[in-house]
């Protein structure tokens, strides 16, 4: 397969993912009552093997090609490589823009409410799920044989408490409360889930695999990041919005920096898991 038969491939996948989400996306708000983001998922399913693999074997394997199996290893088709890191752009270039939503002054104002509800939204899932983990870790259809009955507890609850963070902040936004209280405190709570989640499968990782720097990695580079945001970010970052106060418009100059800085930023955080 050439470049040009990627780029071909790739373009189409584009236009038909964007006109069904947006088709499928109307008829659920019309008809539904539905939230955009929601009815996005109801159409990747759609265009997926649940349905479109079903009712229309052929064109689904033509449209999005299935993985390939060399040596024991699972290959991803090239263009679905492609376009699983389109997606992932496209993610956490949305991510940001979140984050220039969220109001600062409304959280630290309802910090406790905020960590009050995160803590609820934790511990119930993560008691719930390690029961659940605990009564299926003899059964070999859902976990190794190394992996111990705790492991798989803490895995269960740690994954129980994981919150569609994405897809939660998209639904603010299309209801209007992205920048409300309510939407920042649920914003915060939801973070703080997944912070928390992560770092502990980060430790189940590392006690499964006996090798403790996943969870050094998580946690110590998650620690990091946070402080050197917190300190030297937040300097440099009102520096960059001071410039572009002064020159009344965002110069190429600064949008260059800020995309320099979310990417960097997106590959650090990916890299310590």
């Amino acid at each position: 397969m050439t470049d040009l038969d990627l780029m071909l491939k790739l373009t189409l996948q584009l236009v038909v993912i964007l006109v069904t989400c947006r088709v499928v996306g109307w008829l659920g708000r019309r008809f539904l009552g539905q939230t955009q983001v929601v009815m996005e998922m109801i159409a990747g399913i759609a265009l997926g093997p649940s349905l479109l693999g079903i009712l229309w074997p052929q064109a689904q394997t033509w449209l999005f090609p299935r993985d390939w199996i060399v040596g024991g290893q699972t290959v991803h088709h090239p263009s679905m490589s492609i376009l699983y890191c389109f997606s992932q752009l496209g993610l956490l270039l949305y991510m940001f823009l979140v984050g220039l939503e969220f109001d600062s002054k409304i959280l630290r104002q309802s910090s406790g409410t905020a960590l009050s509800v995160s803590v609820a939204g934790i511990v119930a899932p993560f008691v719930f799920g390690g029961l659940l983990g605990l009564g299926l870790s003899g059964n070999g259809m859902f976990f190794g044989v190394n992996v111990t009955a705790w492991n798989g507890a803490i895995y269960m609850g740690a994954a129980m408490c994981i919150t569609a963070f994405p897809t939660l902040a998209r639904i603010l936004y299309e209801q209007g409360l992205a920048s409300s209280p309510l939407g920042t405190l649920a914003l915060a709570a939801g973070a703080s889930n997944d912070v928390v989640a992560w770092a502990l499968l980060a430790v189940v990782i590392g006690l499964t695999k006996s090798d403790p720097r996943y969870a050094i990695f998580a946690i110590g580079g998650g620690a990091l990041y946070a402080l050197s945001i917190l300190t030297v970010g937040r300097r440099c970052l009102r520096y960059l919005g001071a410039a572009t106060e002064r020159a009344g418009r965002l110069t190429s100059a600064t949008f260059l920096i800020t995309i320099v800085c979310v990417l960097f930023c997106a590959w650090f955080t990916d890299m310590i898991g």
